[in-house]
């Protein structure tokens, strides 16, 4: 798989930085390195990003303007996203989420998952499996799925996958070095209708996105004697549109309306 064409951009264009064709000129190293200098030249605090390697990191505002053009043209032609891809570099679990192989993502999250305690929406090793970030450009797996995985033919199985890391929990709204989101890639010129669908799941995702992870307790429901149970929240089912809530009083993990759940500021203990 050629991954040059990503966004389907020429690299003989006229433009103020033409990096495109010298990034293409190295290899991976050699890439990763120039986009290193570019991003501290438009001071990005890459310690920051090595503090938070599953988090957005710096996501300070671009104020000069021809800082902010060169990065505009960075995400233009996907910074080292094609040489990672040239270089087979991508990990197992991201280059799965790209592919599709509904499958196989699967097993790893189920594998992943195995032995650990409840509630997973605060467990480290299920975070590093849906938010490690890859390139340089700082990319989770969902982020992957709708750059470059425009590059493999699109079927019914990414979406499986998308709907799949937002039950796990994954970030609907993560943000690249850039501070572009799965809507920036997904939605814009180069969209397609798989990265579509996945934004649209995304921006859905992303109305509640700031309760994973924290205290709860159930409100509002007819069954009366539901309500005033604590738990904590897990991640978003597309398809009905509801949160999981894992009560530990159950031992179980319900699926709610977010109406039913209000955030508390009493911790939950599994």
């Amino acid at each position: 798989m050629d991954f040059r064409d990503l966004h389907n951009i020429p690299f003989d264009r006229d433009a103020e930085y033409q990096l495109a064709r010298k990034l293409e000129s190295l290899d991976i190293n050699g890439q990763r390195s120039e986009i290193r200098s570019l991003l501290i030249s438009v001071d990005t605090d890459l310690d920051l990003a090595a503090d938070e390697p599953y988090g957005n990191a710096d996501q300070s505002i671009i104020v000069d303007s021809k800082d902010r053009d060169l990065a505009r043209e960075l995400f233009a032609i996907g910074g080292d996203i094609p040489g990672t891809g040239n270089a087979r570099a991508f990990s197992s679990f991201g280059m799965n989420c790209m592919q599709g192989d509904f499958l196989r993502v699967r097993y790893m999250l189920e594998e992943t998952c195995d032995g650990l305690s409840q509630p997973l929406s605060r467990q480290e090793r299920l975070r590093r499996l849906l938010e490690s970030r890859e390139t340089s450009l700082r990319l989770s797996p969902l982020l992957l799925m709708v750059s470059a995985g425009k590059n493999f033919p699109a079927t019914k199985q990414h979406s499986k996958i998308a709907k799949l890391l937002l039950r796990y929990g994954a970030s609907p709204d993560a943000k690249d070095v850039l501070g572009k989101t799965v809507v920036h890639y997904g939605a814009g010129a180069m969209a397609t209708p798989m990265t579509m669908e996945i934004a649209g799941m995304c921006i859905k995702a992303a109305e509640t996105s700031d309760m994973y992870g924290k205290s709860a307790k159930l409100e509002g429901l007819q069954n009366a004697a539901m309500n005033g149970k604590m738990g904590c929240v897990g991640g978003f089912d597309v398809d009905s549109e509801r949160r999981g809530i894992y009560i530990p009083e159950f031992k179980k993990e319900l699926w709610g309306k977010t109406s039913n759940i209000r955030i508390t500021p009493k911790t939950v203990e599994p």
